[in-house]
């Protein structure tokens, strides 16, 4: 309890003058790189941020044990109850070796009116607040880590301020999560679409339909005509055997070689007595009055 109420006492808002602002601190040199472009240490900058709120002036003064820790001021304003001013109040233990209190034990005394990665006021002219400042906390504190990570982006000053975040009330975590912004559906574009696809497989099956029409109409042509045909109307090379021979059926000489009373094999012959002549396989000749239609004799 000793301790508790020591801490207290060395984070004070006093009322000395305006020009009585400062922080009597000295920080160790592993930690410059929590100073400000201006080269202030945390403490001068949080120093600064209490002033608009304490006419009469503000200061931070130093931890005396590095088992104190600064605790939450007992004149309670807008300037104190943010995350900035507490990172800056917790880098500032943290610069002399010693720890820092949570988040949600820092704002005891602000009854619900705090404000996350924002400050309430405008900056003053003479300071700039480090980026890292405007942070969201890690389960609920300040987070040196993620600080140094951050040292790269611009800081803050009267001229330059970054954009407010929303009034937030007491709690555990500041860190923040995104509403994912719903998409929009094209309900025109799908009606469109279900309905040109449906068109389109009504045309196809219609031509589909037509083809296989046509074709049925012409395979049954062909085998109607097929059918009607009459065996006597064959082609005439189809209506003898393939070893007739003309010249032989009416004894005529080969006609490969010319008559030669000398040579037998040009004498006209008989037919052969195992050919069979029959009406069908002699070419059928329009009939005639008066005219012979058998066989010749020879």
């Amino acid at each position: 309890m000793a301790s508790w109420i020591a801490a207290a006492a060395l984070f004070a808002v006093g009322f000395q003058g305006a020009d009585a602002q400062y922080a009597d601190v000295t920080c160790f040199s592993n930690y410059t790189w929590a100073n400000n472009n201006m080269g202030q240490t945390p403490c001068v900058v949080a120093s600064y941020l209490q002033a608009p709120c304490h006419p009469n002036g503000a200061n931070i003064t130093a931890l005396t044990n590095s088992s104190y820790e600064y605790t939450p001021p007992q004149v309670v304003t807008q300037c104190e109850c943010n995350t900035v001013l507490y990172s800056l109040v917790s880098a500032c233990g943290g610069c002399q070796g010693a720890e820092w209190v949570t988040w949600q034990y820092w704002i005891t005394n602000c009854s619900g009116n705090t404000y996350n990665e924002e400050y309430p006021r405008p900056l003053p002219s003479q300071t700039e607040v480090p980026a890292w400042a405007y942070l969201g906390l890690t389960n609920g504190t300040w987070d040196p880590v993620a600080a140094q990570q951050d040292l790269s982006a611009p800081e803050s000053s009267a001229s330059a301020v970054p954009s407010s975040t929303a009034i937030s009330t007491p709690s555990t975590s500041a860190s923040t999560t995104s509403t994912p912004t719903p998409k929009s559906s094209n309900v025109g574009a799908i009606v469109g679409g279900v309905v040109g696809g449906v068109v389109g497989l009504a045309i196809l099956s219609i031509l589909i339909f037509l083809f296989l029409r046509r074709r049925s109409r012409s395979t049954g042509s062909d085998t109607t005509s097929g059918k009607m045909m009459h065996p006597d109307h064959a082609p005439m090379s189809q209506s003898y055997p393939h070893d007739f021979n003309v010249s032989q059926a009416y004894g005529q000489p080969d006609q490969t070689k010319l008559y030669n009373p000398d040579d037998p094999t040009t004498f006209p012959r008989s037919p052969e007595p195992s050919v069979v002549y029959t009406a069908s396989t002699l070419p059928v000749s329009p009939t005639r009055p008066g005219h012979f239609t058998g066989a010749p004799e020879l």
